[in-house]
């Protein structure tokens, strides 16, 4: 087939695909015209309206061409920095080959899939955008990641991670896995399909073929070539184009081309369970034609698991119950009766695999009933039988009502009494830790029965339910679980809001949550989601102002919610912005404690947002006016701490500002001793809380901070043993929790710290190659995390300054042109983002003498003379453009008493 051929075969087949049916005839005859050849491979196409179908042209059309050329061109050539290995596989609207990078920046096999030029119509390569453009937004450790794109020749390419596995349905039956194991890789299927459910994208095509186990376990998400990204406007719905799906594990909502949602790809799940705990698949389409597909699927019921003949008789008993009930609620015909929500899904199985109840219920006799009566309208049998379950229903509704009654009564004192206060009064007492996750365990518990029950329907109670599941996203240990418990008290406030205007507290408590939202949005790397939700927050707090009048509650949060908003602008350097919003949110503080109003959160605020002010300052190079700001919050935790030194809050303060002075007075000369004095006090206050809590995340968390912080400023040689130690017990820390929660950006940043740091420690000592493997683990969390948020300037010099360290040390192994090449790119992206600052941003143009030094220094154990000399003469001269437009940095004096020494060397040794 001719490629214009193929291209026009694709383009009327797309248009016809996407039209109603009674409309294609007509558009077939004007596209086809005399072309009855074009017209009848149309129809045909449309007849199966599959994705095999198209699979099937592509591959042969593939094959046939690459026999004419003998062997395929593209192996052994180059696409932008890879060299492609060899042919992976032909499928889908494209061809995947093994490749790997093929220059001096570094090694790595990767995978590229392309678009042969041949196929690559205008929707192929729209399509082919789109998946670029999802996998982009897609970050999880279950989801083959997308490395790189491109295009060569015009036709788009994608680099995706390689993942060298088998389909999940070969891995169990090779290794004969046991129920449990299968289970525990299907949550990792679900984690990684909720993620993208979270992210606003539909699979559309999950399927064994699409989720690959690596030899050590590991599940893998790929081809999001069908994917679909859902728009807030269309309200979680994916019309289902071209029907591009695989029968035998799509639902009866994608088979009818009916709206899609995530419970599309939740029933292909539970195909995909079935499949795994079987050995087989609940029904299979055989013949062609979507009629055919719509008979099987839409229209015969799956079997159970524990009626499958071929089933020993040990496993059919295992499989019955539950996991028959979870298979066939995941299938249900309706969309609506499934689970809600992947994780849902997920729970369930965590459930029964825990031995605890279920949320899958086999269909009520009602429900039966109801179904055989759609079916056979028998009029005078129908309205008996109807007649009488009216009846039923009514009693079991009134008995229903009272228990429900009582149940919701207690609910409103449980989730105030419990959470709210006695968790609250927990926190700030040592080693509660084990008694504050019983509360949440019993807490859920006992909200999971109540929504069991459906108390959550029963819009009076919505502040109730909203207001548990805030503490429980504010408390949950992983980012995955908070942002579930936050999202339902989001949903219930929502919808109760959708039927008329919020109660005040409904206002003031849908605006908390948003606030925890973009919270946790910040720890999975998701900014634009950060400022949506709390821009969200502001409006709704200022709005209950203006129309209301004062509102203390209010305007606490309106307090917390410019501090937040303050904090994310700090970290893009629109520190103008920050230091606008931080400014509102100390003068509201400042108002309400003048009018009495006095709590903990309301201090915490404060004392975050005055934090956040010297930080800003720090940042505008107002050096001085933010050591003294940092030392008066010092010297109020100290006064505190002292006041009331069993608090945990309080000891946190102290050890929080005892970090952040001894990270100031570091690199000040003459304040060494001062400097270290407070880091050591910051690591004490850490290690003494984590053993009174040592259940404690945030503890632990703020122990590796500390940890950091400390390891990476004692730098001076008799510090050297310390300053390892330090390094190598923050690492196992963060380590640990990264196990836990991969996703938690701040976790992800002080791991490349720490290894950037312990990196460079252990090559100053004389252990390069172990320093340099170091340096390149920071330097790929760090590439990952200026990749995931790209306006976080923050990061971005983190970067710099672990792509300076690492240059340094290749030097000192000989290396020199990665060395040169990693400065030299440092130089030249140093001084890009000095040129793009605005005023305020003073602190990014420190980069670019830094930059310079480092080059210098790079050069100078290189043995370049000259080139080392010339280079320190640069930084000089870059220092003393900054002290002419008024920019000082007396931190790095110590740095460019460096640059002056080597300037003046006329001879440089290696």
């Amino acid at each position: 087939m001719l490629p214009e051929r193929w291209n026009k075969l694709e383009e009327v087949f797309q248009t016809a695909a996407d039209l109603p049916e009674e409309r294609r005839p007509g558009y077939l005859k004007e596209a086809c015209g005399d072309d009855q050849e074009l017209r009848r491979e149309v129809e045909e196409m449309l007849a199966a309206s599959t994705l095999d179908l198209i699979r099937d042209v592509i591959e042969s059309t593939s094959d046939s061409m690459a026999a004419e050329a003998d062997q395929d061109p593209l192996v052994g050539s180059l696409l932008g920095a890879y060299r492609v290995i060899s042919l992976i596989g032909r499928g889908g609207m494209g061809v995947v080959y093994r490749a790997v990078r093929d220059d001096d920046q570094y090694h790595k096999e990767v995978a590229i899939k392309v678009i042969p030029r041949m196929l690559a119509g205008p929707e192929a390569v729209s399509r082919f955008r789109s998946e670029r453009q999802i996998l982009a937004d897609l970050d999880h450790p279950n989801i083959a990641r997308l490395l790189d794109g491109g295009t060569s020749d015009g036709v788009p390419y994608l680099v995706m991670e390689f993942v060298e596995g088998v389909p999940i349905t070969q891995y169990v039956r090779e290794r004969n896995l046991s129920v449990p194991d299968r289970l525990r890789l299907m949550r990792s299927v679900c984690a990684a399909v909720q993620s993208a459910h979270q992210k606003l994208v539909v699979h559309r095509d999950l399927k064994p073929a699409n989720i690959l186990v690596t030899p050590d376990g590991s599940v893998k998400l790929l081809d999001f070539g069908v994917a679909k990204m859902i728009a807030p406007s269309e309200t979680d719905l994916v019309q289902t184009s071209s029907h591009m799906m695989t029968p035998d594990y799509a639902s009866p909502e994608q088979i009818q081309g009916a709206a899609v949602t995530t419970a599309s790809d939740v029933y292909s799940l539970g195909v995909v369970l079935f499949e795994l705990l079987a050995g087989e698949r609940p029904y299979r389409v055989t013949g062609p034609g979507l009629h055919e597909a719509e008979r099987v699927v839409c229209q015969t019921e799956p079997r159970k698991l524990s009626e499958l003949p071929n089933l020993p008789p040990r496993l059919r008993r295992r499989l019955s119950g539950d996991l028959d009930n979870i298979v066939q609620m995941a299938m249900r015909k309706h969309a609506e009766r499934r689970y809600g929500s992947v994780e849902q899904f997920s729970e369930d199985l965590r459930r029964h695999m825990e031995g605890q109840p279920v949320r899958a219920r086999a269909d009520t006799p009602l429900y039966s009933l109801g179904k055989f009566l759609s079916r056979h309208r028998w009029p005078v049998t129908a309205g008996l039988l109807v007649a009488a379950s009216l009846i039923t229903g009514t009693v079991v509704a009134v008995r229903q009502a009272r228990r429900a009654e009582q149940r919701f009564a207690e609910l409103r004192g449980f989730a105030r009494t419990v959470l709210v206060d006695l968790h609250s009064q927990l926190r700030d007492i040592p080693g509660t830790a084990p008694a504050r996750r019983a509360i949440i365990s019993h807490v859920e518990n006992y909200l999971r029965n109540l929504v069991a029950q459906g108390a959550a329907d029963d819009a009076s109670l919505a502040n109730e339910f909203a207001t548990t599941y805030l503490r429980l996203g504010e408390i949950a240990d992983s980012s995955a679980k908070a942002l579930s418990d936050l999202e339902s008290g989001r949903m219930l406030l929502e919808r109760k809001r959708g039927r008329g205007e919020p109660e005040p507290e409904d206002a003031v408590l849908l605006a908390r949550l948003h606030e925890r939202i973009a919270g946790v949005q910040g720890e999975l790397g998701n900014p634009a989601q950060v400022q949506e939700h709390l821009l969200s927050a502001a409006g709704l707090t200022q709005r209950l102002i203006d129309t209301r009048g004062p509102n203390p509650d209010a305007e606490q949060v309106k307090a917390l919610v410019q501090w937040r908003l303050a904090q994310l602008y700090r970290t893009e350097y629109r520190l103008a912005s920050a230091e606008e919003h931080a400014q509102v949110a100390l003068e509201g503080c400042q108002s309400l404690k003048s009018r009495g109003i006095r709590n903990q959160e309301l201090d915490e605020i404060e004392t975050g947002v005055r934090n956040g002010l010297a930080a800003i300052y720090r940042r505008q190079g107002r050096w001085q006016l933010s050591l003294e700001l940092y030392q008066s919050i010092l010297a109020d935790a100290e006064r505190s701490a002292a006041a009331n030194p069993g608090s945990v809050v309080g000891q946190r303060k102290l050890a929080r500002s005892h970090q952040i002075v001894g990270d100031m007075l570091r690199s000040t000369s003459g304040r060494e001793a001062e400097a270290a004095s407070h880091l050591r006090a910051a690591v004490r206050i850490g290690e003494r809380l984590a053993a009174q809590d040592s259940g404690d995340a945030t503890s632990e968390s703020n122990l590796g901070q500390y940890l950091t912080t400390a390891g990476e400023e004692l730098s001076a040689p008799g510090q050297w043993a310390e300053s390892v130690s330090y390094l190598r017990r923050a690492k196992d820390i963060f380590q640990a929790r990264l196990k836990r929660m991969p996703d938690n950006g701040v976790d992800q940043l002080y791991m490349a710290l720490t290894e950037a740091a312990l990196g460079e420690r252990l090559g100053d000592h004389g252990q390069r190659a172990e320093g340099v493997q170091y340096l390149r683990r920071g330097l790929e969390r760090m590439r990952m995390l200026v990749s995931r948020d790209p306006k976080n300037t923050t990061d971005l010099l983190e970067l710099f300054k672990v792509q300076r360290a690492l240059a340094k040390q290749l030097a000192g192994q000989g290396r020199a042109s990665e060395a040169l090449a990693i400065a030299s790119e440092v130089v030249n992206r140093a001084r890009q983002v000095a040129a793009q600052a605005t005023a305020g941003q003073s602190f990014t143009r420190r980069e670019v003498p830094l930059s310079l030094l480092e080059m210098g220094e790079v050069c100078r154990i290189l043995g370049r003379s000259e080139e080392a000399r010339s280079w320190f003469q640069q930084t000089i001269q870059a220092w003393e453009d900054l002290n002419r437009a008024g920019i000082h940095f007396p931190e790095l004096e110590a740095a460019m008493a460096e640059a002056r020494v080597g300037a003046s060397v006329t001879a440089v040794a290696r």
